[in-house]
């Protein structure tokens, strides 16, 4: 049995440019407001001295999670000064001495093009909408 497809209303692009403005502005709008007010209930909750708070049907728990991670410089001092043998170099091309070579023309034009072919580009789409500041 085939599928019908839904039909939806089609917008124009001036309809979908002013409604996503719209619904983008309030959309930011609410998520200032509740961080506001994530940051207010948990302050409130520490008051009180309460992890776990009711009211009518809503339950607020407030949790603490440990996420560890090592300070890599620190890390690194210590398995240097104890000889651990777990330090690895990585290759990298540095960036400003390829582009000092390339401009003090210390390379050939083929190893140039060589070069300019590993270059990658990706292009990607942004959307901004702003409101006409009135007169």
């Amino acid at each position: 049995m085939a599928r019908k497809a839904l039909v939806v209303d089609e917008r124009t692009l001036d309809e979908l440019i002013k409604s996503y403005y719209l619904n983008k502005t309030e959309l930011d709008g609410y998520d200032k407001i509740c961080k506001e007010e994530n940051a207010e209930i948990k302050s409130k909750m520490d008051e009180i001295k309460q992890d776990t708070y009711t009211v009518d049907d809503l339950t607020v728990k407030i949790t603490t999670q440990r996420r560890e991670s090592f300070n890599e410089a620190k890390l690194l001092e210590v398995v240097k000064k104890h000889n651990i043998n777990c330090i690895r170099t990585k290759e990298y091309v540095d960036m400003d001495a390829l582009e000092s070579v390339i401009y003090s023309d210390e390379i050939s034009k083929e190893i140039l093009l060589e070069l300019y072919r590993c270059k990658e580009v990706k292009e990607v789409q942004t959307l901004k909408i702003t409101k006409k500041k009135e007169a």
